[in-house]
């Protein structure tokens, strides 16, 4: 918290230099605050001095410069308009606020942008996230909603923010521009004038850009490995000549995601055999060594059922470890006419966090899987099953994700199906 005290009373003591009666001449048009920390996120504050717009004068979106001050002392890179040059620089469509941002962001390959606003004290709107109506970020359903989440967090009421309205950001804006000239994710956040009122509110407007803007960094250091079919043919090529001497192998690389395959090997079960789900070991182990994910598969076949064995050490693993989920991969049989079955016990081992289901189920469908069924045809309401156990007993959302083989089987499915658990994954990251 001795941060954020910190960087209130660099917000308090900016107010001089950007609004006393003293208008200094030599001034610069605006100034970059070269972060020290942060490298893949930077604000910008185009409207932090009074603006000219179709030849009248605009008043300053007070505030505004003093908070990108405040969050450069965090560590941030921050542009701020210092000087009216009878100009608009989030207006005019020729700006030469938004060249210099634009190549400052090409230079230094910055990822996200986000523009701060003001709004007077008369809208009952708090907060407005501007996303072009999500044109300008690829990922805005999420990442807005995760703004928001986060703003609940820090004691904002979320009832006052709403997203692209009153502002949008129109395209002549400073995120509509790098959007289209850098291809880069980019966020118009306007800010009630009256979070300025109190210190405390204060600071929870800075706290909640500050976090959010470490997810940024979180999502967009996540870069995209191109996972290939050929990994899987030759992971399970592999497994198939092991031997282990043990029923259970971890791979830890402390990740949030436990990626597991318990039935990578057969064990008898009521008395009968149930066979191996071959390649569920393999994509396991592809993604765990890709995108270093803690993963656990089992390597040798066993004469009992081994479920028991299995959520034991399952329990005894992410005692002490970050995990957030844990995500069971199983292998069906190439006749049942789904493609992926998602099984969450009717939602109880996830916590019935529904943004799960949804990360899931939105992006198989963008990756051409019609075919998915949610808690059906297996353990649906079964309490026993072995991801209710895990939550049950760790609290950890557990889920199991079952592949059809014949996906595994037709490499442009498979190839499909990599790049859509990659990107769930990705959105995993920050939506947990």
């Amino acid at each position: 918290m001795e941060k954020y005290e910190n960087s209130y009373n660099v917000l308090k003591n900016s107010y001089e230099r950007f609004y006393n009666t003293n208008i200094n001449e030599n001034e610069k048009s605006f100034e970059l605050l070269e972060g020290r920390e942060r490298k893949n996120v930077m604000f910008s504050c185009p409207h932090a001095v009074s603006q000219t717009r179709k030849g009248k004068n605009k008043l300053a979106d007070i505030n505004t410069g003093p908070l990108g001050m405040a969050l450069h002392s965090l560590g941030y890179t921050v542009l701020i308009k210092t000087k009216n040059c009878n100009d608009d620089a989030n207006y005019d469509k020729k700006s030469e606020y938004k060249e210099f941002l634009k190549n400052y962001i090409k230079k230094n390959n910055i990822k996200y942008l986000i523009d701060l606003h003001g709004m007077s004290k008369k809208r009952s709107v708090l907060i407005s996230l501007g996303t072009l109506f999500g044109h300008n970020s690829n990922a805005s359903l999420e990442l807005t909603n995760q703004f928001i989440k986060i703003a609940n967090k820090n004691n904002i009421n979320v009832d006052a923010i709403r997203i692209d309205f009153p502002f949008s950001a129109s395209k002549t804006t400073v995120s509509s521009y790098i959007k289209r000239k850098n291809k880069i994710e980019t966020l118009q956040i306007e800010i009630n004038s009256q979070f300025f009122d109190d210190k405390m509110m204060t600071i929870n407007i800075i706290k909640t850009l500050d976090d959010y803007a470490k997810l940024l960094e979180k999502v967009v250091a996540f870069s995209r490995i191109s996972l290939k079919p050929k990994d899987v043919y030759d992971a399970e090529k592999l497994f198939q000549k092991r031997l282990a001497d043990e029923v259970f192998k971890f791979n830890c690389y402390n990740s949030e995601i436990l990626l597991t395959a318990p039935h990578s090997c057969s064990m008898i079960k009521e008395n009968k055999e149930c066979y191996k789900e071959t390649s569920s070991e393999a994509v396991v182990s592809v993604l765990s060594e890709k995108l270093k994910l803690d993963s656990c598969y089992k390597t040798k076949k066993t004469e009992y059922d081994s479920t028991e064995e299995y959520i034991k050490n399952i329990e005894n693993y992410v005692k002490g470890k970050p995990t957030k989920i844990i995500i069971e991969f199983h292998i069906m049989n190439p006749s049942r006419i789904e493609d992926v079955t998602i099984l969450t016990n009717q939602g109880f081992s996830i916590n019935n966090n529904l943004e799960i289901i949804s990360t899931f189920i939105k992006t198989l469908l963008s990756h051409k899987f019609i075919n998915i069924s949610l808690d059906y045809p297996f353990n649906a309401l079964n309490l026993n099953s072995s991801v209710a156990q895990l939550y049950k007993q760790t609290k950890i959302p557990s889920l199991q994700l079952i592949i059809n083989q014949r996906v595994i089987q037709n490499k442009k499915k498979l190839q499909n199906l990599l790049n859509a658990l990659e990107t769930i994954i990705a959105k995993l990251n920050y939506i947990l």
